[in-house]
């Protein structure tokens, strides 16, 4: 193992135990435990690609200042 990696896993240890039982911490993960109680009941939904797909752009149909006369 070279010397970087026994430092970067030492750093890591160390700074593991001082967040342990920081609160700020805690704080944060009962939120994002709330907020995947919410994306699971279906009231929020995590960020990402919320753009839509190639065919569902496709499908939809955008008018203005126009009127869709039904042909027959």
């Amino acid at each position: 193992m070279y010397p970087i990696e026994r430092n970067l896993i030492n750093t890591v240890r160390e700074v593991s135990k001082k967040l342990h039982n920081d609160t700020k911490v805690k704080e944060f993960e009962k939120a994002d435990n709330d907020f995947s109680k919410l994306v699971k009941s279906g009231f929020a939904h995590r960020r990402g690609n919320n753009l839509l797909s190639i065919t569902e752009m496709h499908n939809s149909r955008y008018s203005i200042n126009t009127s869709f006369k039904k042909e027959g």
